[in-house]
């Protein structure tokens, strides 16, 4: 989604510190010593966990409340990934067992939780108040009397030390995720209303193909023309069909040939339409195309339009095309010159004849 959509790493933030804390939590269940029996592995990932959820966490919420403290971020991130491949070396030379290191993880923890807490109450302070600020006060707030509940089932041995703040943990990262997926949802449908937005102003609303706004942006974008083919098409006689039977039956006559021209090269290529009875389709290098066999079927179908169909008007097309030569074309717009030109010769053909 941050990739398509261009969205921030708030979410990808967020889901690798839950990533996290669910293993951690996983690993210390029944359903995780029964599936995987390496004790070994199962001793470390509570450890591993710890250390590898500082920096998702600091990001995270640097991101989500607007802190932006670049120095404060970067000291612990780092201070994080090198307590863990400092931590994880000695362990595996046997110098400091995990368990005996806990202290410097639990440390490393609390100053990542004080970060998220100053930068909380500074925003608080300058009175930014906003959705985020918000529902993290509340989630803080809880959560931080929940752990004065569990300290006080610890040393009082009445139950679970950590389940009531496991499951308001579970409760504020729920309320996070939820509150961070409705704004990517508005963000990819203000996209997708652009993106609409973008269709509707390069579509020919009558004939559906694109329209001149299309095929000059393409012209400018347009650099590498090696092989690139430009087919060129104009309807006979249109001013005369508007003339004789209307300005309904001319609009029919347009949009009868722009199906037509589509249905023969748009597979191949993007068709325009750039004036009143004017259509072009580009194909590209990478489509390899017989162009004399695909005028032949164009006209065919031309020809079969006006035998079967019940039209007042006879249809009549001029149809070229020209192959990109960089010995003749300077441009883009050299190669449709040269297009129109072999079309313009189709036309004073058909009317020879």
């Amino acid at each position: 989604m941050q990739k398509k959509q261009h969205l921030t790493k708030e979410l990808l933030y967020l889901g690798w510190l839950t990533f996290f804390c669910g293993l951690w939590s996983i690993n210390e269940t029944d359903f995780a010593t029964l599936v995987f029996t390496n004790k070994i592995i199962n001793s470390i990932i509570p450890y591993f966990c710890l250390m590898l959820v500082v920096p998702p966490f600091i990001m995270f919420f640097d991101s989500y409340l607007n802190i932006y403290g670049k120095v404060f971020k970067k000291i612990i991130i780092w201070a994080a990934i090198i307590q863990f491949i400092s931590l994880t070396t000695l362990h595996a030379l046997k110098i400091v067992e995990f368990r005996e290191s806990l202290i410097i993880m639990q440390v490393m923890l609390i100053f990542a939780a004080l970060y998220m807490v100053i930068g909380l109450f500074v925003q608080l302070a300058h009175r930014r108040i906003t959705k985020h600020i918000e529902i993290c006060a509340v989630g803080l707030s809880v959560f931080t009397v929940s752990c004065i509940v569990d300290i006080i089932h610890f040393y009082s041995a009445t139950g679970d030390a950590d389940r009531i703040g496991r499951y308001i943990f579970f409760i504020f990262i729920f309320i996070l995720a939820r509150d961070m997926i409705t704004d990517a949802n508005e963000i990819i449908t203000k996209g997708n209303q652009v993106k609409q937005l973008e269709i509707f102003a390069l579509t020919d609303s009558m004939t559906g193909l694109l329209n001149r706004n299309a095929f000059e942006s393409h012209v400018d974008s347009n650099k590498n023309l090696e092989g690139v083919v430009a087919v060129v098409a104009d309807a006979n006689g249109l001013k005369q069909c508007n003339d004789t039977f209307g300005h309904e039956a001319g609009d029919e006559y347009i949009t009868l040939v722009a199906e037509i021209f589509n249905e023969v090269y748009g597979k191949y290529g993007n068709c325009y339409r750039t004036g009143g009875d004017e259509f072009c389709c580009i194909i590209p290098a990478n489509h390899s195309v017989n162009t004399d066999r695909l005028k032949q079927v164009f006209l065919t179908k031309i020809y079969t339009a006006n035998m079967n169909g019940s039209y007042d008007y006879n249809i009549g097309v001029a149809i070229g095309d020209a192959c990109y030569d960089s010995n003749k074309d300077e441009d883009f717009r050299a190669l449709v010159k040269r297009a129109d030109a072999d079309m313009y010769e189709n036309k004073r053909a058909a009317k020879s004849s």
